[in-house]
């Protein structure tokens, strides 16, 4: 039993995990973008 216990809470934390990554692969890109294209917006506004 409380190896289906520990299994399962296993899981969560893989599950868990796999999210969080795939949540920070995403921030990593917005902030790359903001970072990119920021200098050139900015460079826009004072042609």
């Amino acid at each position: 039993d409380s190896k289906k216990d520990y299994e399962e809470k296993k899981l969560q934390m893989q599950q868990s995990m796999y999210l969080s990554s795939q949540w920070q692969k995403i921030d990593n890109e917005l902030y790359t973008k903001s970072i990119y294209y920021e200098p050139t917006r900015l460079a826009s506004y004072y042609d």
